[in-house]
């Protein structure tokens, strides 16, 4: 209702809220702000997939933000390389962390090729989807499956990581 009163008065609107889905369905543009300063001015399609910073990520509900160094994703100490990854060209320079949403990441059957291995931690299912909590040398990530996946806590599996899906995330205060 409010989008539609809007746009029939045809002006332009500020409005401030920290409900990131009531933001994504009203704006046109998206702020967001942390202490005062600017973390990240876009589109909510761009906020939302291609948040510039941790914090953004955070914010707007990525679950899985991993340190980046050296073409291999960090363990969960942050130091270790746990997994090699290689970024697209299109990445850009500064990168120090990757963001992917759970459905972005998905949950396969133990030995897959090219998936880091891990153990069922949880899952719940979503109807459309089951998400797992995985316990990886990455540490927990969250990941998603077909509804009739059959993986149960505890169980051997393996997760995905597309690094063309991934959001490429600067440290605090460089994106803006």
């Amino acid at each position: 209702e409010v989008r539609r009163l809007q746009r029939a008065a045809g002006t332009t609107m500020l409005y401030v809220t920290h409900d990131q889905d009531e933001a994504l369905a009203l704006s046109d543009r998206i702020v967001v702000m942390r202490a005062g300063r600017i973390e990240q001015l876009a589109a909510p399609a761009e906020l939302y997939q291609r948040p510039a910073t941790r914090f953004v990520a955070s914010f707007m509900g990525c679950e899985n933000v991993f340190a980046w160094r050296d073409g291999a994703l960090l363990g969960a100490d942050s130091r270790t390389p746990a997994w090699p990854l290689a970024l697209p060209a299109t990445a850009g320079s500064g990168v120090t962390h990757l963001a992917w949403r759970p459905a972005q990441v998905p949950v396969l059957a133990e030995g897959s090729s090219a998936a880091l291995p891990g153990r069922v931690l949880a899952r719940s299912y979503l109807g459309e989807a089951v998400q797992y909590l995985v316990d990886t040398a990455l540490g927990p990530v969250k990941g998603s499956a077909g509804p009739s996946a059959p993986w149960q806590e505890g169980e051997a599996v393996a997760v995905q990581f597309d690094a063309t899906r991934a959001a490429p995330l600067r440290d605090q205060g460089d994106a803006a």
